[in-house]
């Protein structure tokens, strides 16, 4: 990497923040936190070579982060478009992602995820890009092999989003209709025929090892701008937001927490596959596995919705979990839990399922609950506890569908 800057930012859900701070203390003594707004922060990084742009933060409260070039603060949104071009000139992009920082907590005034990803200020700002000028690579750019240093994959890479890549998102359109406002056509479309070189923006997911540039919309009057290589699923992502839509039969929001859990992860849970969830009811992850393909035994003393209850690979055991017999689980490849209680009684629960013998799962997806914000600085001690269980990669990450709470993946893959 030619380009060494001296920031690095990271985007995180808003009442993360201290959480986000000790953990990169203890990981990187050396990151100086610098500046922050709620959902946004950068730090200093030290004297000397900086790290690769393909490095891994290891932060599990960090949604997206990558290294600062500088703020856009001009009057206009066109101008600060121009700032943008100016600040990422030097560096070969294939992506642009743009994204507006948190503004409230996980649930407050009824927001949901999609409502930040679909926000009409990406659409305003992506099509200022565009009259900018800014352009990015058609081709992948992959890391310099003369660089040692390997990007970290946590797992398989085999469930990237189905958004196709190079994309622009037609909801943009859309919400721009919404609000009177024309929408341009494409610059190769209003270019003079005579002009080959019409500016491409490349924007949606990156595929692996693209540099992407990284637009954070701060406020109404400010973006921040820097930039990554996507090495692995959720860096892929802009902002690492997942924003698959809901679909309209399904049953409960966890349905997208599920699904973006699977995803990150990269588990290949499919057809064929048996799944026992510990905490179900209502069923919306349970319907997510169901739609995957998959044969699911939903464990929990409340009530099931209809649909999931009539789903012909659905069974559901009213039960609280330490009344099921363990045998039960002998057969089983995957095990999800999510219980509304503190982090012990959700490792009690699972330790004793797959401590019996026989049990030899592909993996996990369980939820642990931060009580409170605190409970951040035991996380270390949770995953250690979990790997003692015999799973080699052992991995957690607070979900864009995650409230006060993580979302850890462990599997024998490797």
């Amino acid at each position: 990497m030619s380009h060494s800057p001296g920031f690095l930012f990271a985007t995180c859900q808003i009442g993360a923040e201290p959480a986000l701070k000790d953990e990169l203390a203890r990981v990187w003594p050396s990151f100086r936190f610098a500046y922050s707004r709620p959902g946004f922060l950068t730090f200093k990084l030290p004297p000397g070579p900086a790290p690769t742009d393909n490095f891994d933060l290891q932060s599990i409260f960090a949604r997206s982060y990558g290294f600062s070039l500088g703020k856009a603060d001009g009057a206009t949104i066109d101008e600060r478009a121009k700032q943008v071009k100016e600040l990422v000139a030097a560096l070969p992009i294939n992506r642009v992602h743009v994204w507006p920082r948190d503004t409230s907590q996980p649930g407050a005034k009824d927001d949901e995820p999609e409502a930040t990803s679909k926000s009409p200020e990406i659409a305003e700002a992506l099509f200022a890009l565009r009259r900018a000028g800014l352009s990015t690579s058609p081709s992948a750019a992959t890391p310099d092999k003369s660089d040692s240093t390997k990007p970290a994959f946590r797992f398989p890479l085999s469930a990237l989003p189905r958004t196709p890549p190079t994309a622009v998102n037609s909801d943009l359109a859309v919400l721009l209709k919404k609000q009177g406002t024309d929408v341009p056509r494409s610059p190769a479309a209003t270019a003079d025929k005579s002009d080959t070189a019409a500016p491409l923006l490349a924007t949606g997911a990156a595929e692996i090892g693209q540099l992407v540039a990284d637009v954070v919309l701060i406020n109404e009057s400010l973006w921040w701008v820097g930039f990554h290589r996507a090495h692995s699923t959720a860096s892929a992502w802009p902002g690492g937001l997942f924003v698959e839509p809901l679909p309209a039969d399904a049953v409960s929001r966890v349905y997208l927490k599920m699904l973006e859990a699977i995803r990150w992860a990269g588990f290949r849970i499919g057809r064929g596959q048996r799944v026992v969830e510990i905490g179900c009811a209502p069923g919306g992850a349970s319907q997510a596995m169901l739609d995957l393909g998959a044969k699911v035994v939903g464990i929990d003393p409340a009530q099931m919705h209809p649909l999931v209850m009539g789903h012909p690979r659905f069974r559901h055991i009213r039960r609280r979990s330490k009344e099921v017999r363990r045998s039960d689980f002998i057969g089983v490849d995957w095990l999800a839990c999510d219980i509304n209680l503190p982090p012990n009684y959700t490792l009690d629960t699972v330790e004793a399922a797959v401590a019996y013998p026989g049990v030899k799962l592909q993996g996990l997806l369980l939820t642990l609950k931060l009580i409170d914000w605190s409970m951040a600085a035991k996380i270390p001690e949770y995953l250690d506890r979990i790997r003692s269980w015999g799973f080699r990669d052992v991995a957690a990450r607070q979900l864009h569908h995650n409230r006060r709470e993580i979302c850890v993946a462990a599997s024998n893959f490797f």
